[in-house]
């Protein structure tokens, strides 16, 4: 789902000309997608970018964005037949760096081409044609909100308009981790800012790889208080280049293990305080040796305590 907002500023180039300039702000939910489509020849798109409606509730237009990709591959094509190769490459340009981004950062070839006779778009992953929803989730949900932001972006009258990917702009992306791969998720961040170095992106996440892969950024953390209210606080931590067992645990969970493993360890931790002071019994003590053998195999510490135990016997 996505609701836009268009903000418009007046600024003054070198020349002292007032020049109108639409900054593009564009909030994407977590249930985003994109679906099959049906384009046709040149067509003018039925939906004013510019003025969209606001609603959260409204789905990415998928069929918008596929006619758009269309459409800017037939520009491409019109502008070399006028002998206008800078412009034409400028049609593409945006395009392409998606494209490159997948090949490049995600090792995923996939490219956009319109075929004639009949007239289409095919999408080619590895160079195999696949219908959209024969993508995985997480490589629809990423193409969703970044080809219609492209696609938005390349409407707005802005300085530069060789890049639409240039253009300034605001993207909030709710769950930018959603459907994907841990891998991917450690790298979107990155892959995002090279897209769209002009843009600022605020997102929400629930993956300890995407926390832990960004780099020069604010972290927020929102949690409920102790009346169960939402709040807010910033993370003034550095969390960028921890494992993602850290960033849990610094910004996540109380613990990394179920709930019963946790009660086995605090049970664990109990025996051991006894045993250090000699104030355990027999049975406890068979307790814990038990306990010690089994949270071994998930615990790489407890495994270290666990050989020095067999080899220099019974600690005191």
């Amino acid at each position: 789902y996505i609701s836009r907002i268009f903000f418009n500023f007046w600024l003054r180039d070198t020349f002292n000309k007032r020049i109108n300039l639409d900054v593009l702000v564009a909030a994407y939910g977590v249930n985003r997608d994109i679906n099959n489509f049906d384009v046709q020849g040149y067509q003018d798109l039925k939906e004013n970018l510019l003025n969209s409606i606001l609603n959260p509730f409204k789905s990415v237009p998928s069929n918008l964005i596929f006619q758009w990709i269309a459409n800017q591959h037939i520009n491409h094509a019109l502008a070399l037949a006028d002998n206008k190769a800078h412009e034409a490459q400028a049609y593409l340009e945006a395009i392409q760096r998606v494209e490159k981004m997948m090949e490049g950062d995600l090792g995923l070839p996939i490219t956009f081409e319109v075929k004639r006779n009949p007239f289409r778009l095919e999408i080619r992953q590895n160079g195999t044609v696949l219908p959209i929803n024969q993508f995985s989730d997480g490589t629809r949900n990423f193409l969703s909100w970044s080809l219609d932001y492209l696609m938005r972006s390349s409407s707005l009258n802005w300085k530069n308009p060789t890049d639409s990917a240039l253009a300034p702009g605001l993207i909030l992306v709710d769950e930018i981790d959603s459907h994907l791969h841990p891998d991917w998720q450690r790298r979107i961040m990155s892959i995002v800012s090279q897209l769209l170095p002009e843009t600022y992106v605020i997102a929400t996440t629930h993956s300890p790889f995407v926390v832990g892969s960004v780099d020069d950024a604010q972290v927020f953390q929102i949690y409920r208080d102790e009346n169960g209210k939402l709040d807010v606080k910033a993370s003034y931590d550095e969390m960028y280049g921890y494992p993602a067992d850290l960033v849990l645990k610094k910004a996540f969970v109380p613990s990394l293990y179920p709930p019963e493993m946790e009660q086995k360890l605090e049970r664990l931790s109990e025996l051991a305080g006894k045993r250090a002071s000699k104030k355990i019994t027999p049975d406890e003590q068979h307790e814990h040796d038990e306990l010690l053998v089994e949270l071994s195999k998930v615990n790489p510490w407890l495994e270290n305590v666990l050989a020095l135990s067999q080899v220099g016997g019974s600690a005191e």
